[in-house]
């Protein structure tokens, strides 16, 4: 009987040592770059911008800060409903009478200029009776149409200040006579125009402007806590809002904005990499209701469903936000991390952890 030898195991020569180490350096290479394509995927999921719900949200406005928001729609844009004893001054850094008003000026035999320029409508009466009513109308929307709005004191006077940018104007203002008292007169406005020609009107006399894109206007009241009331956009039966694509509050010298909304479907999550803004924003989920003027500050109502960024970082899903802040899957994550880097090492040197050589 013989006994059949096997053939002894031929050591490695240099090559193919260095030949087998190389497939282990590919190996564990391709172990790493596949493990960071994973976590830069999940990473990169649990911070993408959630839209949430947003239920009558009061944002406040500093009196340095100002409300920028992108209208969607051409129509109304603001109106003021005064009260007794609430005489609103309208001031404006450029605007002209519409021909319908000066038509009607005319025919009362009372000249105004026909040119652009400043022009305030003022009270009169030092103390008077009826509801101021003003209502702005936005005219042609671009995408690039911002509506900016700030508030600030003068005095004991609270201001309310409106900027169109890549759009006009109309303006009407007039006074609907209201319950007279003993202390309070039929109140009387008077036009007032730069190059010093002024006409007295009474209150109830509709006045209509039109106000170029860019040019201020300036909404006084003669406290620094009015009562009148400040909507925003159309509607009835206290469903007045105004739809934006996107809305923000941000500092007076233009810096980054310190809360913004982008109008976006509820729950949708946007993966782009660049962050949502004005070009990603879907018209008809975001609305502004209403604006309350308050000791230097002012109030904006926002109401609907958006991508919501505070400081410059955006809101994110409760279910990602979850598993990030979760200190169980942080535990796990720290346990795979260390098996993933004890592996690669395994596969590198040929000795398993905890092992000497």
């Amino acid at each position: 009987m013989t006994t059949r030898r096997v053939p002894s195991r031929r050591p490695l020569g240099p090559l193919a040592k260095a030949r087998t180490f190389g497939q282990k350096i590919a190996g564990a290479v391709g172990a790493i770059i596949l493990v960071l394509v994973v976590a830069a995927a999940f990473q990169y999921a649990i911070t993408r911008p959630f839209a949430h719900t947003i239920e009558s949200t009061k944002w406040s406005v500093r009196s340095d800060e100002e409300v920028v928001a992108s209208p969607i729609a051409a129509g109304s844009l603001l109106s003021i409903e005064g009260v007794n004893h609430e005489g609103v001054d309208v001031y404006f850094d450029k605007a002209r009478l519409d021909l319908a008003t000066q038509q009607s000026l005319a025919a009362l035999q009372l000249d105004s200029p026909n040119v652009e320029q400043a022009i305030t409508w003022r009270s009169m009466s030092p103390d008077v009776t009826g509801h101021t009513t003003i209502d702005v109308d936005v005219g042609s929307v671009q995408p690039d149409t911002e509506i900016h709005l700030a508030s600030h004191d003068e005095r004991s006077n609270a201001v309310l200040s409106l900027i169109a940018r890549h759009a006009t104007l109309r303006v009407r203002l007039t006074v609907v006579p209201g319950d007279a008292d003993m202390s309070a007169t039929a109140e009387a406005k008077r036009l007032e125009w730069a190059n010093k020609a002024h006409v007295s009107l009474p209150g109830a006399f509709p006045v209509l402007m039109d106000v170029p894109e860019g040019a201020r206007v300036r909404f006084v009241f003669p406290n620094n806590q009015p009562r009148s009331i400040l909507t925003l956009g159309a509607g009835d039966n206290g469903t007045t809002k105004l739809a934006v694509r996107d809305i923000g509050v941000r500092p007076l010298d233009t810096g980054d904005y310190r809360i913004y909304a982008c109008g976006a479907e509820h729950a949708r999550i946007s993966w782009r990499l660049a962050e949502p803004s004005r070009g990603m924003c879907s018209p008809g989920h975001l609305f502004a209701k209403e604006l309350r003027l308050a000791p230097d500050s002012l109030d904006v109502l926002v109401v609907g469903s958006a991508w919501v960024a505070k400081d410059g970082r955006f809101d994110r899903s409760e279910w990602y936000s979850w598993l990030d802040q979760n200190p169980v899957i942080s535990k796990i994550g720290e346990v795979l991390i260390s098996a993933f880097v004890a592996w690669v090492g395994y596969k590198l040197t040929g000795v398993r952890p905890g092992k000497k050589r």
